[in-house]
C-alpha cells in the first residue's frame, strides 16, 4: 500500500507541476493579501496591509497562513514560484495523512481508489499550486485527526490529546 502511495504522490506531483503555473500569482483575491502580509511580518511592520505608520492591524485575514509564507518571503523575496511551493508541498503531505488517517476504517481496495481519487483530483490538484491557505489547512486538519485518533487508540497517553489540540 505505501508503496503505491508513493507513486501516487508522484504522479500527483507531476500534475500539480503541469498546473502550477496556469493561475497567476495575485489572481485571487486573498493570496495577494496573504503575500503582502507575510512581506508585511518579514519586514517588521506588523500584521499590516498598508504601509502606513498608524494603519491598524489587519483583522480581516487570520495570521497563521502569512506567518508560515513570512520566513520564505524574507530569506527569497519576490521569489512568487517558491511561494507557490510551499501550500504544494503541504498537498503532497496532506495526502500521505489521509492514508493515516483511512488506512484501518477503509479497506484496501477501496482506500487505495479513494486516495488515487484525491491525489488527481482537478480542484485539489490546481488549487494546491497557489498561494492559498486552504492546502495548509488542510495539511493541519488532518495532523490533528491523525493525532487525536492515535489519542483514542493509546488514550492513557495524553500527550496525543494535547499535540492534537495544539494542530487543530
Amino acid at each position: 500500500l505505501y508503496r503505491g502511495l508513493f507513486g501516487t504522490i508522484i504522479i500527483s506531483a507531476l500534475l500539480g507541476l503541469l498546473r502550477i503555473d496556469t493561475i497567476q500569482v495575485g489572481s485571487f483575491y486573498d493570496d495577494a493579501h496573504y503575500i503582502v502580509l507575510a512581506e508585511s511580518l518579514a519586514n517588521g511592520s506588523g500584521y499590516r496591509l498598508i504601509n502606513y505608520p498608524v494603519s491598524p492591524p489587519e483583522n480581516a485575514f487570520p495570521p497563521g497562513w502569512s506567518l508560515i509564507l513570512s520566513p520564505f518571503v524574507a530569506f527569497f523575496p519576490e521569489n512568487y514560484a517558491l511561494l507557490k511551493a510551499v501550500p504544494f508541498a503541504f498537498w503532497l503531505l496532506s495526502i500521505v495523512l489521509i492514508l493515516r488517517l483511512y488506512r484501518h476504517r477503509i479497506k484496501d481496495g477501496w482506500l487505495k481508489f479513494l486516495i488515487v481519487y484525491i491525489a488527481i483530483h482537478p480542484a485539489l490538484v490546481g488549487i494546491s499550486g497557489t498561494v492559498m491557505s486552504e492546502s495548509a489547512y488542510l495539511f493541519f486538519s488532518l495532523s490533528s485527526l491523525v493525532v487525536i485518533a492515535r489519542w483514542q487508540s493509546e488514550p492513557d497517553r495524553w500527550r496525543w490529546a494535547v499535540v492534537g489540540f495544539a494542530l487543530a
